[in-house]
């Protein structure tokens, strides 16, 4: 596996701060705008899956405004030996669901840590995404389409 930061943006936390809700505790509340894909590179027999996440706060004085805190998106590209075990007979890549959760379980844990670690020295330090409850996933395989193919 391999896995690269493709974008990472962080506006100025520290005067942010100010102006972000806060929970009874004190600490800043964060939204997360999570999401995810995967591309097909058959040339190279990868898989590759993408997790974008932006980060957000609620103005403590107009609560229907948000403020971007960061964003991020890497990617993880999986070698797949056996690539060619993944066409169907309409030569579309059907990428089984517990080889998709295992990507996704490992994107997704490489992304939280390395939001993390960017975060860590500014007042949003100790916050990091939400775990992934990988029994919310789809059941079902994932088809990457012929035409989609990256070649």
């Amino acid at each position: 596996m391999a896995m690269s930061i493709d974008s990472f943006m962080m506006n100025n936390v520290k005067s942010l701060s100010h102006k972000l809700q806060r929970d009874e505790a004190g600490g800043i509340l964060v939204n997360y705008d999570i999401q995810g894909g995967s591309a097909a590179f058959v040339n190279l027999k990868v898989i590759q899956t993408q997790i974008f996440v932006s980060a957000h706060g609620t103005d403590k004085s107009d609560h229907e405004k948000t403020h971007e805190i960061c964003s991020l998106t890497c990617a993880f590209d999986f070698f797949m030996e056996q690539f060619n075990q993944l066409y169907n007979q309409d030569g579309n890549l059907v990428i089984p669901f517990r080889l998709v959760s295992t990507f996704t379980s490992i994107a997704y844990g490489s992304t939280r840590g390395v939001l993390y670690t960017k975060m860590l020295g500014t007042p949003l330090g100790n916050f990091s995404m939400p775990l992934l409850d990988l029994q919310k996933l789809p059941r079902e395989d994932q088809i990457i389409l012929k035409e989609s193919f990256i070649h």
